[in-house]
């Protein structure tokens, strides 16, 4: 039980007047624990064992880093003392990360003393006092990506990653595929380290590919634990009612990560085993209800019906029937709109205020769910409609400031798309921003669901405040935001929608002038001047080690259609972060431009991985198989594309013909239909291929068999539905078409369609104007008269039915001749010495004759 504070603290109920656990009077870090448990990090890294993890005790090695300083003492003492420094590594470790979210996320910021925290002998690899930022923020660069500059005490995340990655979990800086973790490491401490990394990637610019892997595999880790599946030595016997809010806690985290890298199908069976780990039982529906004032009738709105099982109380304080009361709430701001409603109205049960109070774990999984909504579907009002019913279940009852606090950042980003509640939004943004620094609520409530929630960073959070402003032309407030922020992007783009690009590339100079080398700012130089020296400069300046001056000299080349150094640039910017699906996509472009094959179809496979929703890299994924004679892989990723972008006839098309090339002939009738139901409307009688429809119907009459070994005539009630439903209902003018279902039909041995059949191909032709005066389109008629002729005479005199005594057309002989008279009469003055002239009036006489 060795373990317990610290799983006890994952699922900490987050009050400040909650008991401590009563394991912890017999704990040996029990002054830590308890310290953590109420908020006080700073006395964690102030006691004994905190000076001491953090080398303020004792003298120094010249020459040796603050790591290898942690692992000498790891290998000597006797094995007690060892474990025991382990797990004050882990207090200080999590005092460190939770201090750095109260700095950055959660608030009341506290005034530190640099100094008294940082190891003399990380301090003296980081040169001078006024250096350390700079030199700290180094250290968080991973896979040429970097961190915030103005992030808030970056040394707190730098010694938590060390305590809690680097020696409790043995995952060095670079590792891509972690090694096992370190011995006998607390229990809990690859979950810790699973946090500290997923705040790591929260500074950077964009997604790191090392990141996602070291949170991917430590988080495998905890599963294992959680589940009963490991085999770490130390894994604590964990309480059933404890391990169930655990496992609700860590999927939650596990989905959450999965949205960051864009992993969205994972993250939905993540919260789904959330859910069932919470025991909450929800679904959305409908209820009769009123949005505004005036409405003189109800319709039918969306809306959460959710409920929290049984719980223990120990585990979280807020019952489900606790009062709103029992929490201070961050303040709600009113819409306050002469039209629209507060929330809405419901007539007939359903109203959010009516519905009993939820766990909070279970707000948090709500809160979730509406957040896949939002990245899995497009910015548009039904998504925007599918999400309120969420939130509106969230805000409903504030059991916590910081997941109330999430349901209000996405109420706001939801309400920014309406002109009603536009104002609203940034109103509440701003009173969300104005609310980090107080202290109506205690570090411990703010801290106690902060990773069950995607809560945006203080200076995120500001950022998207300031880009509500400048959504609004507000732009002025806009700017001073992102100039205190010194975010450049945005800068940038505030003056260029004010049409001032002059003022922000002065302002870029200004910045280059301070720091000449920074490589960010000489990147955006390059955007605004379009000038590839500057991205030359901000690659050399870096070391090599700037993904973007990379990305951006890769898209001027392709522009450029220096399509071979655009391959260059990619190539080495995603050996730095291969986490860009933009930059693999042009990387294939760029290798379809020059025809390397196998460099185009590594990149388009790439991008699939990145975003399996992407069917444009997946139809050129297969354009490249069939280039390398990979016809196989080529169907399979037809098939996918199609899949993604089921609207694209040309997709649809690409599939049909490789389907029916490698023999998957229902999966090619099932593409012939749906090209023909796309393109219909655009292209009419030119969307249907009748070379492949033949070869389809002749393999059916011919008994073929498709590439699963099943003959191709099983399918000849698909077939007939294509001709009659999607074909010939569609395009009755095309006489192959017809001639086509001719042969279907007499295979069928259904005499009397296929007689028709043959009857309109033939008036297909007769209709055409240039008869008269047209010797080619005159040959095509009459052989086509002959075929008719020809087709009277066979099928005529067959039974209509099998067990009927009616003929297929007992006047068989007589509309034969009517044909042929009518096109001898009009042509015998236009065409009356051609032979097939001669040919027709010879078969005239054939049907005159009288039968011997």
């Amino acid at each position: 039980m060795q373990d317990l504070p610290d799983w006890r603290l994952l699922a900490q109920p987050g009050k400040a007047t909650s008991p401590i656990p009563a394991v912890l009077s017999n704990h040996p870090q029990a002054d830590l624990w308890t310290a953590i448990y109420e908020g006080r990090y700073l006395d964690v890294l102030r006691s004994d064992t905190g000076r001491h993890v953090l080398g303020l005790t004792g003298s120094t090695t010249e020459g040796t880093t603050y790591e290898d300083q942690l692992a000498t003492q790891l290998t000597n003492g006797p094995a007690e003392a060892q474990a025991e420094l382990r797990a004050g590594m882990l207090a200080v470790g999590v005092a460190l990360l939770q201090l750095f979210v109260q700095q950055g996320w959660t608030g009341p910021r506290l005034e530190l003393d640099t100094a008294e925290i940082i190891p003399p002998v990380l301090a003296n690899t980081l040169g001078a006092p006024t250096d350390w930022t700079a030199a700290l923020l180094k250290l968080l660069e991973v896979d040429g990506e970097r961190a915030y500059h103005l992030t808030s005490d970056p040394y707190l995340l730098v010694l938590s990653r060390i305590l809690l990655v680097r020696i409790l979990c043995g995952v060095a800086d670079d590792d891509a595929e972690p090694a096992a973790e370190g011995p006998m490491a607390p229990a809990s401490a690859a979950w810790w380290a699973t946090r500290c990394l997923r705040l790591h990637q929260s500074l950077l610019d964009e997604n790191a590919a090392t990141l996602a892997s070291q949170i991917h595999t430590l988080q495998d880790r905890t599963g294992k634990i959680l589940t009963g599946t490991t085999n770490q030595e130390c894994a604590p016997t964990l309480p059933e009612s404890l391990r169930s809010e655990l496992l609700a806690r860590y999927y939650l985290e596990r989905g959450l990560v999965n949205e960051i890298y864009d992993r969205h199908h994972e993250s939905v069976a993540d919260f789904t085993r959330a859910q069932e780990a919470s025991g909450l039982q929800w679904k959305v529906t409908g209820a009769l209800g009123r949005r505004t004032k005036f409405q003189k009738f109800d319709v039918s709105q969306l809306v959460v019906m959710a409920e929290s099982a049984s719980l223990d109380p120990q585990i979280d304080s807020n019952a489900k029937t606790a009062s709103a009361n029992d929490t201070k709430a961050p303040h709600t701001l009113a819409l306050n709109d002469d039209t629209v409603l507060e929330s809405i109205h419901y007539t007939d049960g359903g109203d959010p205020t009516e519905q009993g109070n939820l766990r909070i774990i279970d707000q948090c999984v709500l809160l979730a769910f509406c957040l896949n909504i939002k990245n899995t579907n497009p910015s548009d009002g039904l998504t925007f409609e599918q999400m309120k019913p969420y939130v509106s279940r969230v805000i409903s009852h504030p059991n916590n400031w910081m997941v109330h606090t999430m349901a209000l950042v996405l109420r706001s980003r939801l309400e920014a798309e309406g002109s009603r509640t536009v104002e609203r939004s940034a109103l509440q943004l701003q009173a969300l921003v104005d609310q980090m620094p107080s202290a109506e609520s205690h570090v411990t409530e703010r801290l106690a669901y902060f990773y069950t929630l995607q809560l945006p960073s203080r200076w995120e959070l500001e950022k998207e405040l300031a880009l509500r402003f400048a959504s609004l032309g507000v732009f002025r407030s806009a700017l001073e935001i992102f100039e205190r922020l010194e975010m450049w992007d945005e800068v940038i783009s505030c003056y260029q929608m004010l049409e001032q690009a002059s003022v922000a590339e002065r302002i870029v100079r200004e910045r280059l002038a301070v720091t000449p080398d920074d490589p960010k700012l000489l990147c955006l130089l390059g955007d605004l001047t379009n000038d590839p020296a500057h991205w030359e400069r901000a690659w050399e300046v870096s070391g090599h080690r700037y993904a973007r001056a990379m990305r951006s000299l890769g898209g001027r080349h392709y522009h450029e259609k220096r399509y071979s150094e655009s391959i260059a640039c990619y190539e080495r910017a995603l050996a730095l972060n291969p986490l860009f699906e933009n930059s693999w996509f042009m990387l294939g472009c760029a290798g379809l431009q020059v025809e390397d094959w196998a460099t185009a179809a590594r990149a388009f496979l790439r991008t699939t991985n990145l975003d399996p929703d992407n069917a444009e890299a997946w139809s050129n994924l297969a354009s490249c198989y069939l280039r390398q004679d990979k016809k196989l892989d080529a169907f399979g990723a037809f098939r996918m594309a199609a899949r993604k972008h089921h609207d694209s006839w040309r997709i649809w098309s690409n599939y049909l013909y490789v389907s029916i090339d490698l023999g998957f002939f229902s999966e090619a009738i099932a593409a012939l239909d749906r090209v023909i139901t796309l393109s219909y409307p655009k292209r009419q009688d030119d969307c249907l291929d009748v070379d492949v429809l033949n070869t389809i119907v002749q393999a059916a009459i011919r008994d073929r068999v498709d590439v699963h070994g099943v003959p191709v005539g099983r399918q000849a009630a698909v077939i007939e539905r294509l001709l009659v439903n999607s074909i010939t209902s569609r395009i009755s003018s095309v006489p192959r078409v017809w001639k086509i279902c001719a042969d279907f039909w007499f295979w069928q041995k259904r005499y009397v369609q296929a007689l028709d059949a043959h009857l309109k191909a033939y008036r297909c032709l007769v209709t055409n104007p240039a008869l008269d005066h047209d010797q080619a389109v005159f040959v095509e008629v009459a052989e086509g008269a002959l075929e008719l002729t020809d087709a009277y005479r066979n099928l005529g005199p067959l039974p209509a039915t099998p067990d009927g005594d009616a003929v297929t057309a007992a006047d068989w002989n007589y509309q034969a001749r009517l044909i042929l008279r009518s096109l001898i009469g009009r042509t015998k003055d236009t065409f009356g010495d051609h032979p097939l002239h001669d040919r027709l009036t010879e078969t005239l006489a054939e049907l005159k004759a009288p039968k011997t």
